[in-house]
């Protein structure tokens, strides 16, 4: 399941291999966001996609519903 969306997706719609990716196209980052037994994880490609936990629901929301990001709901196998 790759759906772009024209709205940020949200975290609680992911099935459990599902992950949302986030791409900023002004810069090469890359991050995906997934939850795990109600914890949020980030994986960003400047920490190599080494999982961390993310302190609140806040702070991903607004790191996924930036105007200048592009986000989608991808498998967790496409985590890279």
């Amino acid at each position: 399941m790759d759906q772009s969306y024209n709205e940020s997706p949200n975290l609680q719609e992911l099935d459990e291999d599902e992950l949302i990716k986030c791409n900023n196209p002004e810069n090469p980052e890359t991050w995906y966001y997934e939850l795990v037994d109600d914890e949020i994880r980030r994986y960003h490609s400047s920490h190599g996609f080494e999982g961390d936990s993310v302190p609140t629901r806040d702070e991903a929301k607004s790191s996924i519903n930036q105007d200048v990001v592009d986000t989608k709901i991808v498998k967790r196998s496409d985590l890279k």
